[in-house]
């Protein structure tokens, strides 16, 4: 058997007259045994060419993590599969030689994970976080804080909060100290700052401690959004601190710090956003830190996360507070509110979100309204075209009822801000009267 190499895109294989076969009257077994050392011989060059592959998947990994990508690319696979499947002419052999190099990318991938696995442990055993000072400890913080004790018992945290707070804080056994406002002490002496404020709070927060900073501190803040903060950390000067954004997709629709000890954050993701004040080895740290506390961890970049969370975040909370909004409207106010009992379960997901708070999703909004507003037009089209087709298949030649959702058009920019608190309170109206939990 010979392999003739591809012509026009196809690979054939072509039984080879000149190679030397065992005679035809020689018996079963001594072919058998021929054969078989030609696919032992096979078997050592696949091999070869499966150790030259992986040192490609090593070195296309390690550029990966460089620039934060995932390791693994859907779109890639698919092309790769693509590919093969046209390269094989014998229809009987495609499917199993396709299946073969779905288990190679399969274990590709493993390799590449692996990789990385091995390279937080190491980097989790030579270095830690011995000192933590988190800004800010309410719910996302509060949660972190006590995650990070459960984990690291050895770690000292110190708190920064709003002055009303600190009693209540101090109060916990959580942390080693509790100060009101910016305190240089607590800062200077951290290994890691914890910046777990709300979005606007947080840019000034870290304007704020910026001059405090110095070389081997590592910065992170935990908001939905990553452009502004990640640009503002890029902007300022450090004093060679390094700032990654982090994004932990754990939380509630509650507040404050009692709430977090509700939390669950076993297994949770927890995005992280490199910037240009971050090294490579920084990066590797916190994500080995974070990933011995149990977090599934993440890396990408800051535009590539704020486009994905406001398609299964950010939107997803203001349809809900505006769907809240409608059914105040529509049966709250028309004391029709005992229907809501017609309900199902993807309502009951919903109705959690309703009860968010307004003031942290208005600056939610506002750092990613780009995003949003576009994303949102998109989303909207989609339903409107789906309407339309509904409409014309109902309607038919009936052209007098198809022009309501014709006449509609999105306004995204139609007083978004100033109508914000209204719309989130009737949304958390309808929260309490479907008794929902």
């Amino acid at each position: 058997m010979t392999m003739h190499w591809p012509q026009a895109g196809q690979i054939t294989l072509s039984t080879n007259d000149n190679s030397i076969m065992p005679e035809q009257g020689r018996n079963a077994d001594s072919r058998i045994q021929y054969l078989r050392m030609e696919i032992d011989s096979l078997d050592n060059k696949l091999t070869q060419l499966l150790l030259a592959r992986f040192e490609l998947a090593k070195a296309i990994a390690d550029e990966k993590d460089k620039a934060g990508l995932p390791i693994r690319d859907g779109s890639r696979e698919q092309a790769l599969l693509e590919r093969i499947s046209g390269l094989i002419a014998e229809q009987e052999t495609k499917e199993f030689i396709s299946e073969i190099f779905k288990e190679i990318m399969e274990q590709s991938v493993a390799f590449q994970l692996s990789l990385k696995k091995k390279e937080t442990q190491f980097v989790r055993t030579e270095n830690s976080f011995p000192n933590i000072c988190i800004i800010g400890a309410g719910l996302i913080g509060g949660a972190l804080a006590r995650q990070i004790k459960s984990c690291n018992p050895e770690s000292e945290i110190n708190a920064i909060d709003r002055k009303e707070n600190v009693e209540s804080l101090r109060r916990s056994a959580l942390f080693e100290s509790v100060e009101a406002g910016v305190e240089p002490d607590l800062i200077k002496k951290a290994s890691l700052v914890v910046i777990a404020c709300s979005p606007e709070r947080s840019l000034d927060i870290l304007s704020g401690i910026a001059a405090h900073l110095s070389s081997g501190q590592i910065v992170m803040d935990v908001c939905s959004t990553k452009a502004q903060i990640c640009s503002l950390a890029e902007q300022l000067d450090l004093n060679g601190a390094e700032f990654i954004g982090g994004h932990p997709f754990f939380g509630s629709e509650k507040q404050g710090f009692v709430a977090s000890a509700d939390v669950e954050l076993d297994q949770k993701t927890f995005c992280l956003v490199p910037t240009s004040k971050s090294s490579d080895f920084s990066l590797a740290r916190l994500r080995g830190w974070l990933s011995s506390m149990n977090f599934q961890v993440f890396s990408t970049n800051a535009n590539l996360h704020d486009k994905t969370v406001a398609l299964t975040s950010h939107l997803i909370q203001l349809f809900a507070s505006a769907l809240g909004s409608a059914i105040f409207e529509e049966l709250v106010v028309t004391g029709e509110d005992d229907h809501l009992i017609l309900s199902g379960g993807a309502f009951a997901g919903l109705s959690r979100l309703m009860n968010s708070p307004s003031a942290m999703w208005q600056e939610v909004v506002g750092q990613n309204s780009g995003e949003i507003l576009r994303l949102s037009q998109s989303v909207f089209s989609k339903i409107m075209q789906m309407s339309k087709g509904s409409q014309d298949d109902a309607f038919e030649g009936d052209s007098s009822r198809k022009h309501s959702l014709e006449e509609m058009e999105p306004s995204p920019k139609n007083g978004l801000a100033s109508q914000f608190h209204g719309i989130f309170e009737q949304a958390k109206q309808v929260k309490s009267l479907a008794k929902i939990s």
